[in-house]
C-alpha cells in the first residue's frame, strides 16, 4: 500500500480478515493524509490495495448446512460446496479497513425504491422453515425496511457489514470528515440485477430489474445527499475544457494529490449493459458521478477493469495515464 507506481492499481482481495489486513498494514505503512512530500505527485502515480465485496460477512452456518443438505446449487458451475468456500470471508467493518490502509472499496448495490423489498430474504426465510436449528436473527434494527439501495452480495449470501448504501458511504464519510486530507478514496459500485435460485425449492428471491433513469438517478442523489457533490471528483472534473475525458488525461493529466485530498472517485464497475444505461440515463458528462470502463480508444476512457495482472493491453493503460483495478485474488484463493 502507498507504493508510487505510473497507475492506480486497485488490487482486490476478498481473503484478508482483520488480523491479516493488520499484518499488511505493519509491513506496508499507508499515510492516512496528503503531505508535503506526496502532495505534488499526480493521482494516477498511486497504487492501491483494496478489498473486493468490502462490506462482506459469510454466510450463517447453518444456512450453509442447508445448503449443502438439499443440493444447492447457484449455478452449474457454482454447487453449495464449491460456492461457500468461495464465500467464505468476512471483512472488518469499513472503518477499520480505513484505519488499516485501504483506500479503495467495491459495493454491490440493490435498489429498493419503497423500502422492504429485500428485508426478508427468502433464504434465511429457507432457513427457518426447515429442520437445522439456528438462532440467528437478521436486521434486528430494521435497516432493510427503510427505503433506498441496499448492500449484500446476492442470492443466499445477504449478510453486511452495512445493510444500506448510506450507512456504508455514511461510515466512511465520518472517517473521512475526521482525516480531512486523506488520499483519494476509490469506491466502486455494482449494480446488482436479476435473480438467483430459491433455497430448498421455497421463497423465491424477488427479482431485480435493470436499473433504468430513475434508479441512476436516485443513485447519484444518494451519494451526493451522503458525502456531498463537492467532495466528489467527476469526470467532468478531469476533463475539464478538453474536447473528450481521454484527451484529457492525455494531455493535461490527472490532478496532484493536493488537489484531490479529501475527495472521493466513483467507478461503475457493471459492464456494457449497464455501463450503457447509465450513459442513456444521464448522457450529459457534467451530470455523472461516475468514470466508466471502455475500450482503449473510447472518448470517455479514464479507467479500465483488467481481468488478470498478465493482461497484454495493462502496459499501455498505464502509459497513457489511465487507472487500472486489477483483481488478483478471489473466492479465497490467494495470488500466486
Amino acid at each position: 500500500m502507498g507504493c508510487i507506481v505510473s497507475a492506480l492499481s486497485a488490487i482486490f482481495s476478498p481473503t484478508p480478515a482483520s488480523r491479516d489486513l493488520q499484518q499488511s498494514r505493519q509491513d506496508n505503512s499507508t499515510e492516512i493524509e496528503v503531505t508535503g512530500s506526496t502532495g505534488k505527485l499526480r493521482f494516477n502515480q498511486l497504487q492501491y490495495i483494496g478489498t473486493h465485496n468490502s462490506y462482506h460477512i459469510a454466510p450463517n452456518v447453518a444456512l450453509v448446512t442447508l445448503a449443502k443438505l438439499t443440493d444447492y446449487k447457484e449455478s452449474d458451475a457454482w454447487p453449495a460446496a464449491k460456492l461457500y468456500q468461495a464465500l467464505d470471508y468476512t471483512h472488518p467493518s469499513l472503518t477499520i479497513q480505513l484505519e488499516l490502509g485501504m483506500r479503495q472499496f467495491e459495493i454491490d448495490i440493490h435498489y429498493d425504491p419503497q423500502g422492504g423489498k429485500f428485508a426478508q430474504p427468502g433464504a434465511l426465510r429457507a432457513l427457518q422453515a426447515s429442520d437445522v436449528p439456528t438462532t440467528f436473527v437478521f436486521d434486528p434494527e430494521g435497516r432493510m425496511e427503510q427505503p433506498g439501495f441496499k448492500v449484500f452480495h446476492g442470492g443466499t449470501d445477504v449478510l453486511s457489514t452495512c445493510l444500506t448504501l448510506k450507512d456504508c458511504l455514511g461510515e466512511i464519510k465520518s472517517w473521512s470528515d475526521a482525516n480531512s486530507r486523506h488520499l483519494p478514496i476509490v469506491i466502486q459500485i455494482e449494480a446488482k440485477v436479476g435473480a438467483k435460485p430459491a433455497l430448498a425449492n421455497a421463497y423465491t428471491p424477488p427479482d431485480e430489474p435493470p436499473f433504468d433513469l430513475r434508479a441512476w438517478a436516485s443513485l447519484e442523489s444518494e451519494i451526493s445527499e451522503v458525502l456531498g457533490r463537492d467532495k466528489v471528483f467527476t469526470p467532468a472534473d478531469a476533463q475539464g475544457d478538453h474536447s473528450s475525458l481521454s484527451k484529457a488525461i492525455k494531455g493535461t493529466g490527472w490532478p496532484t494529490l493536493d488537489e484531490m485530498a479529501g475527495h472521493f472517485v466513483f467507478l461503475l464497475l457493471n459492464k456494457e449493459t449497464e455501463t450503457n444505461s447509465y450513459h442513456r440515463a444521464l448522457p450529459n458528462l457534467t451530470e455523472r458521478l461516475f468514470f466508466t470502463s471502455h475500450t482503449l480508444d473510447h472518448r470517455n476512457a479514464g479507467w479500465f477493469r483488467i481481468p488478470d495482472p498478465d493482461y497484454p493491453d495493462l502496459r499501455r493503460v498505464i502509459r497513457n495515464g489511465q487507472l487500472a483495478t486489477v483483481q488478483a485474488d478471489t473466492h479465497t484463493i490467494e495470488a500466486v
